[in-house]
């Protein structure tokens, strides 16, 4: 991350310098992985096999529930006739 910051020095500033088309600069974009991280590369792993084998799955929560998790509060017990 940090190097990517030093490539675009200025967070306001424009992505695409001037100087290039915007065809020739998605192509250099495009080939970023392959050139600086080797990713696709030939001999090299590609986006696929770095894939995680057993991502985290996510949770579906409550949105209340949540909210009172994050305050510190448990939610109140419901009862047996669901009310």
């Amino acid at each position: 991350m940090a190097r990517a910051v030093t490539l675009v020095p200025d967070p306001n500033e424009s992505v695409c310098p001037p100087q290039l088309a915007l065809t020739c600069w998605l192509r250099y974009v495009y080939d970023l992985p392959r050139t600086h991280c080797r990713i696709g590369a030939p001999g090299e792993p590609t986006l696929r096999a770095l894939r995680d084998p057993s991502p985290p799955i996510p949770q579906i929560l409550d949105r209340e529930t949540y909210l009172l998790a994050q305050a510190g509060w448990t939610p109140p017990l419901k009862s047996a006739t669901g009310r």
